[in-house]
């Protein structure tokens, strides 16, 4: 039964990394940007969400400032939305 839970939750995490995607919000030369990450532990949503930003900033050419800050859901499964300010 324990290995059955790990396959599934293991089969979740990959769904949800195709759900990851990121966004950017105005703020002059410096912007704020998310990405968001669904998984089943609090812990792999936030990290696909990092996963998200740092795809989202470095595909902008920008170089990250400051901490990330994070913001999870946990309706059946954990929503995390991870922004951060980022200057080209």
């Amino acid at each position: 039964m324990k290995r059955l839970v790990q396959i599934g939750a293991a089969a979740l995490a990959v769904a949800a990394l195709t759900l990851v995607s990121g966004t950017q919000a105005e703020a002059g030369k410096c912007k704020k940007y998310s990405g968001t990450g669904v998984g089943v532990p609090d812990d792999v949503a936030k990290g696909l969400a990092k996963v998200a930003l740092d795809f989202e900033v470095g595909f902008a050419g920008a170089k990250a400032k400051g901490k990330t800050s994070y913001k999870c859901s946990t309706p059946l499964l954990v929503e995390c939305k991870a922004t951060q300010f980022a200057c080209k």
